[in-house]
């Protein structure tokens, strides 16, 4: 089984792109891609300040090095109405 991810992690893609994941940790094993994420933390409000940034891959990244396969992941919650959280 290999770790491709840990809470925050160095990516470079293949136009040298470098991304940073959130609170994502990703496995590869043969075929099977695990996807962990955990939902008690928060990054802050998004852009448009309507959600809760929970966890992202900050774009879309490779599954592997030898692999074709990409993946971008958000996870958000609605942001509390009334109140903005920092």
């Amino acid at each position: 089984m290999r770790r491709l991810g840990l809470s925050r992690r160095l990516s470079k893609t293949k136009n040298s792109r470098t991304q940073w994941m959130k609170n994502v940790e990703m496995q590869l094993d043969g075929d099977w891609l695990t996807i962990r994420v955990d939902l008690s933390q928060s990054f802050g409000p998004s852009t448009s300040g309507k959600t809760i940034i929970i966890a992202s891959t900050e774009g879309n990244i490779a599954v592997g090095a030898d692999r074709e396969e990409k993946i971008g992941l958000n996870v958000y919650r609605p942001r509390p109405s009334g109140r903005r959280e920092q």
